[in-house]
């Protein structure tokens, strides 16, 4: 791995706040009539993307029963962070139109190149541009942190080094958990999703659930609601997933890197649940990484977030297992001789 300096990826720092600002100048929408956006916020790898299939495969349904496409976005202010961190050199004409529309799904991460972008809240942007907060309805992902982690690890620790990708991670839960218990505070309509939803229901029971916590405001709000489709959880071969992505900084355009990371999403034909085996996290996370993330209360932070999604979406979600299952796996491999890999790597 080359030589990693943070500097690449923000040669003069700036506070976020002034990144929001930019962000807010060049992103261009209906004054008059600002569309209802649900916009999802999860850190990275907690099934983001597979829920713009989601809600590309749905309708939204006016009053009268009319239905129109939810058009979908793919990390756009997230782009234009990147952008503005690097002083829009590649591109000074950047801009981001929200599109009219009943309702529009934009989905974006917190994480993982940089602290900048573990300690990034989208909402902020929203602010920044004076958008009406009653017409965003906030969503936020999350899922088994030790499946997420290993994501990290095994999608960019051939680009950032290891302990700071772990940084990283802790700094982004936390961030997400602030961003969520801030709009509580705020009184904000909001749900939240937990990857694992989908484990322990139906697919569909799952974006039915979904649709009705966002359907209890946007249809007071605006008489609009969401409605499922034959394509909202299978058939996904036949959504057009053209203009997903924005326009972002070619360093992170990396084929390899964005193969890793979209497959699923981009590949998967319905929404089931994929996660790695006890045995599998084993050989990516180390034991003592388990331990600090432990010591950081990253399991607490999930129950935070598996409580907010029962309360919200009115579905059982099992409790999580995987950090006593990978500590049962190294303790085999203890037993058995097989060497324990104590030292972090690279």
């Amino acid at each position: 791995m080359a030589t990693y300096n943070q500097k690449i990826y923000e040669p003069v720092p700036k506070p976020l706040p002034d990144y929001y600002a930019e962000i807010a100048s060049r992103t261009r929408w209906n004054k008059d009539n600002p569309p209802n956006i649900v916009f999802a916020i999860g850190t990275a790898r907690t099934g983001t993307t597979a829920s713009l299939n989601v809600f590309k495969g749905s309708k939204a349904q006016d009053s009268e029963g009319q239905t129109y496409d939810i058009p979908v976005a793919y990390q756009h202010f997230k782009a234009g962070l990147r952008h503005a961190m690097l002083g829009w050199k590649e591109n000074p004409n950047w801009e981001f139109q929200i599109p009219n529309a009943p309702v529009y799904y934009m989905k974006d991460t917190v994480g993982p190149y940089t602290a900048k972008e573990s300690e990034y809240n989208p909402l902020k942007v929203f602010e920044q541009m004076g958008y009406p907060m009653d017409k965003i309805f906030p969503v936020f992902f999350y899922s088994d942190p030790l499946d997420s982690f290993a994501s990290w690890i095994d999608k960019w620790s051939s680009i950032v080094p290891r302990e700071t990708l772990f940084d990283n991670f802790i700094i982004a839960a936390n961030t997400l958990l602030e961003i969520k218990n801030e709009v509580e505070v705020k009184g904000i309509p909001h749900a939240t999703f937990l990857y694992e939803t989908i484990r322990d229901n139906t697919p569909n029971e799952a974006a039915l659930s979904l649709f009705k916590k966002v359907n209890q405001t946007i249809s007071v709000t605006d008489n609009k609601k969401i409605v499922p489709t034959e394509n909202t959880t299978e058939n996904w071969d036949r959504l057009d997933q053209e203009g997903w992505k924005p326009n972002q900084p070619a360093m992170y355009e990396i084929p390899r890197i964005d193969r890793s990371v979209h497959h699923d999403a981009k590949t998967k034909t319905s929404w089931e649940f994929k996660i790695k085996t006890a045995e599998k996290l084993a050989t990516i996370i180390l034991p003592s990484e388990v331990k600090r993330l432990e010591d950081a209360g990253i399991p607490q932070i999930y129950n935070e977030f598996k409580l907010g999604a029962q309360r919200t979406l009115g579905l059982p979600i099992d409790e999580l297992r995987s950090f006593e299952a990978i500590k049962e796996v190294f303790t085999r491999q203890s037993f058995e001789g097989i060497p324990q890999r104590n030292q972090t790597r690279r």
